[in-house]
């Protein structure tokens, strides 16, 4: 069970590290200006693993881990939804 959870969220930080390396081809010039704050968000989180209390993010509390990527996923979403528009 842990080893799938783990599993899960690697999965999630993999996806997020391609969507990360891939979101400039997926804007369009005009868009950008206007994204450039929701991509700014998306890049502190991503770049600055930490936990709700400011700590280094580690494999070893699956709590922390989840935080984390939930965070991750909160700003991804926003920034790909303002991208489709």
């Amino acid at each position: 069970e842990t080893a799938n959870r783990f599993y899960r969220y690697g999965m999630v930080l993999k996806q997020r590290a391609n969507f990360y390396n891939n979101i400039a081809t997926e804007m369009i010039p005009c868009q950008k200006p206007m994204l450039l704050q929701d991509a700014m968000d998306f890049e502190k989180v991503l770049m600055n693993p930490k936990d709700s209390q400011g700590k280094e993010i580690t494999w070893r509390s699956a709590a922390a881990l989840e935080g984390y990527v939930k965070r991750l996923n909160d700003v991804a979403e926003r920034l790909a939804e303002k991208t489709r528009q």
